[in-house]
C-alpha cells in the first residue's frame, strides 16, 4: 500500500535490502583464510575432544545412576566456558581483522580475560 508521490503509510522509508556486507565479509575471509581455516580446525578438535570425553563419562555414569547428575553438572562446568572462551577469541579475531590488523592462531585464546577472573 503506498501513498501518492511515493511514500509510505505513517512516512516510513521504504526499506532497502543490501546484500553487500556477504561480498564484503567473503573478501575479508579470503584475505586471511589460512589463520581461519586453522583457527576453525583448533576449535573443532579442542571441543570435539572435550564432547568425547564428556561422552566417554557419561556412558560410564549409565552403569552408577547416582551420578548422571553430577555429570551432568560437570558437562556444563567443562564444556561451556570452554566453547565460550574459544567463541570469543574468534570474535576477536574478526574484530581485530575489521579493524585492519592480522590475525594469527594466538588471537583464538585472547579471550582469557572475559572467561576466566
Amino acid at each position: 500500500m503506498s501513498i501518492p508521490g511515493g511514500e509510505t503509510p505513517y512516512n516510513t522509508p521504504k526499506s532497502a535490502i543490501s546484500l553487500d556486507i556477504i561480498g564484503e565479509a567473503l573478501k575479508l575471509f579470503q584475505a586471511q583464510i589460512g589463520p581461519w581455516i586453522l583457527a576453525a580446525l583448533v576449535y573443532a578438535i579442542i571441543l570435539g575432544a572435550t564432547a568425547a570425553l564428556l561422552s566417554l563419562l557419561f556412558v560410564v555414569s549409565a552403569f552408577v545412576w547416582v551420578l548422571i547428575p553430577v555429570m551432568s553438572l560437570i558437562s556444563v562446568v567443562i564444556f561451556f566456558p570452554i566453547n565460550f572462551f574459544l567463541l570469543g577469541g574468534m570474535l576477536r579475531m574478526a574484530l581485530k581483522q575489521i579493524r585492519g590488523g592480522t590475525i594469527e592462531l594466538n588471537d583464538l585464546f585472547s579471550a582469557k580475560d572475559c572467561v576466566m577472573p
